[in-house]
């Protein structure tokens, strides 16, 4: 994954914003301004890796700095193919 990183972030795209998913429950942290959720790819020969990237963004002043999550889905699909491999 970190040999592609690069190429994933540069190529992703946010798909959605939101705060923090623990809002109004014990678990929710109260620095987190907002989170960004993008969708990034990267090539395996004929297959597509799809990326989920997070960046959690903290408020000013909270001493915190903004960190990135990523989740590497294991099914690849299959290039050419918007139903993967069969």
């Amino acid at each position: 994954m970190l040999t592609v990183l690069q190429e994933v972030c540069a190529g992703a795209v946010e798909i959605e914003s939101h705060t923090d998913k623990y809002d109004g429950t014990k678990r929710m942290d109260p620095n987190i301004k907002e989170v960004h959720v993008l969708l990034g790819a990267f090539a395996d020969g004929d297959y597509v890796i799809p990326v989920q990237l997070e960046i959690k963004e903290y408020k000013p002043g909270a001493g915190l700095d903004n960190k990135l999550y990523m989740t590497v889905t294991l099914k690849k699909q299959k290039q050419g193919s918007c139903y993967g491999p069969r």
